[in-house]
């Protein structure tokens, strides 16, 4: 930085540059992308190579605020659309920010009570057996049916929710509707052998997922063999004592 910018410590991992004097855009673009690489370069710390990455948020006055406090909120708004882009990258402040922030905090209130409002559903996609098109089974996917926005993608609220850490409980109601659905078929004489459901990292490292597992199966009056579990290697790589223990002993109950 230069000798008439102030570089100061606000707190934990948050600092903030003051650039001071006539500064254009091309000099910020290239200051962030100088730190952005002086960061980059990995350090030794007792024997370990560490790197470290930033996200910078960047608003200017008078356009982004006239006072302290309103820049400050303009620049940590912009360094949260950094992190959003994948981290180790700044932004620059624009007034649809806040409108984004303001999109997400009523995404948020709305995800949160989405299961208790029955706005939940699942969709059921057929998994066919190519050779002569007989049908093996169904995997349930989660679909948000929000009553203004109507239809939201998992693509939008599945990422969301593991955010605010309530993906579990989605989970945990689409594995229940999962299995009262089978049973509905199976009352109806349907030939639905199995239904497939994907698991959050959230089920998997917690310990109540086998009693969920065993609680749905027999409420619903189902054979274990008619439910399997889907879960992706990075879930299980998190925590794989824990999630290797939850798994054996959703083999020994029959599921999948």
């Amino acid at each position: 930085v230069r000798a008439s910018d102030t570089l100061s410590r606000l707190g934990g991992d948050e600092f903030v540059l003051l650039l001071e004097d006539e500064i254009n855009v091309q000099e910020i673009n290239t200051l962030c992308e100088k730190l952005l690489n002086v960061l980059e370069a990995p350090m030794l710390l007792e024997g370990h190579e560490l790197v470290i990455t930033a996200s910078i948020g960047v608003a200017t006055y008078p356009d982004d605020g006239v006072d302290a406090d309103a820049l400050l909120k303009n620049a940590d708004l912009a360094m949260y659309e950094a992190k959003t882009q994948g981290r180790n990258a700044y932004e620059f402040f624009a007034p649809s920010l806040s409108e984004g922030v303001m999109d997400r905090l009523k995404m948020e209130s709305a995800l949160r009570g989405a299961a208790a409002r029955n706005e939940l559903r699942v969709h059921y996609q057929p998994q066919v057996r190519l050779k002569d098109g007989s049908l093996l089974g169904v995997e349930a996917l989660a679909r948000w049916e929000h009553p203004t926005l109507g239809l939201v993608s998992p693509g939008h609220f599945i990422p969301l929710a593991e955010e605010m850490g309530v993906i579990g409980e989605i989970s945990a109601w689409v594995l229940r509707e999962a299995c009262r659905q089978m049973r509905v078929w199976r009352d109806e004489g349907r030939d639905v052998s199995c239904v497939a459901v994907n698991l959050s990292v959230q089920q998997l490292e917690r310990d109540m997922l086998v009693s969920t597992v065993r609680d749905c199966l027999a409420e619903y009056n189902l054979p274990a063999e008619c439910l399997e579990l889907e879960v992706t290697e990075s879930l299980i790589m998190r925590a794989p004592e824990k999630a290797q223990s939850v798994l054996q002993k959703l083999k020994m109950m029959g599921v999948k």
